[in-house]
This record gives C-alpha cells, structure tokens and sequence, in this order.
C-alpha cells in the first residue's frame, strides 16, 4: 500500500496513544486532507468568477433553495455554519456585487429576506457547474467503486459521530 502525508504523520506520533486513539486521528487528519484538495480544486473557478468559498456556499444555497431563491440570513448563517457577523460580511459583499438582494419578510415587520439577482442565479449556476466539473476531475484517478465505497463509510462515521452516546 503506498503511503501518503497522513501515513507520514501519523508514524511520527509517539507511542503512548492507543490504536483506537490513533486511528482516530488518522481519520480526522485523512478528512481534513481530503476537504482541503476539494478546495483546491474548486478555488480555481471560483477565483475566475471572483467569489470567496464562503460568497459560492451563500449563492449554491439560495440556488438550492429554489424559486424564488430566497432564504432568511440566520437559516443560511446556521446551514453554512457562519456567524452573524459572517453571514453580514458575506451578503455586503455579494448585494454590493448585485448578485443578491435583501427584502422585507412579509411575516415580520423586523425580519428580511435574501434572494437572488438575474445576476446573481446566473453566477450561481456558473459557480455550481465550474466547482462540480473542478471536483469530478479531481476525481478522476479514483475508481468509481472506491468513491462509493468512501463516501458510504464517511455516511457512515458522521452519523455515527452525531448519534447519542451511551455510557
């Protein structure tokens, strides 16, 4: 088996961790490592369409949610894992673009609404297609059945990961 960066990491930890300790690790270090050469891969076509990672997750998510691609900003602060500072900073930039708009809740009189421009769908469906031809080519010395196999474990660890302990 060849080795790789987490191999190498994970070899040079002294010896007073358990196995389950170890590979516990091991699989933090192998995620984060696999997340970040999604990134890699993606941050090109975002930098040609000039979008911040987190300005491309705003406009996939109003994108996601379909006609008339609207959401509140603390559902996508929440969803997208920003905070309200955050999410405020991400939707200047992208109402300054024109890409967004912000518009009143007609269910509270203090409340608004993000939604997409004309601008805005367009450069979200740009943003989606680039990113998700960035990351399938990133892909494309990984055999089909190895990414299902991966992709069903990792289902598998994060809902375990999110079940309740039992003590």
């Amino acid at each position: 088996m060849q080795e790789d960066e987490v191999d190498r990491l994970i070899a040079t930890i002294p010896d007073d961790l358990t196995d389950t300790e170890l590979l516990t690790v091991e699989l933090a270090k192998r995620i984060g490592l696999i997340g970040r050469l999604f990134q890699d891969a993606v941050q090109g076509i975002l930098d040609e369409l000039n979008l911040t990672h987190a300005e491309f997750e705003v406009l996939a998510a109003l994108r996601r949610a379909g006609e008339p691609y609207r959401r509140k900003p603390r559902d996508l602060a929440r969803d997208l894992v920003l905070t309200s500072g955050g999410i405020s900073n991400v939707l200047l930039r992208l109402e300054t673009a024109g890409l967004i708009r912000r518009t009143p809740d007609p269910d509270d009189a203090r409340g608004r609404h993000v939604e997409l421009t004309a601008a805005g769908l367009e450069k979200a469906r740009d943003a989606v297609r680039g990113a998700t031809q960035a990351q399938v080519d990133a892909m494309t010395t990984v055999p089909p059945a190895t990414a299902r196999a991966a992709a069903d474990a990792l289902r598998d660890v994060s809902l375990s990961l999110r079940a309740p302990r039992r003590l």
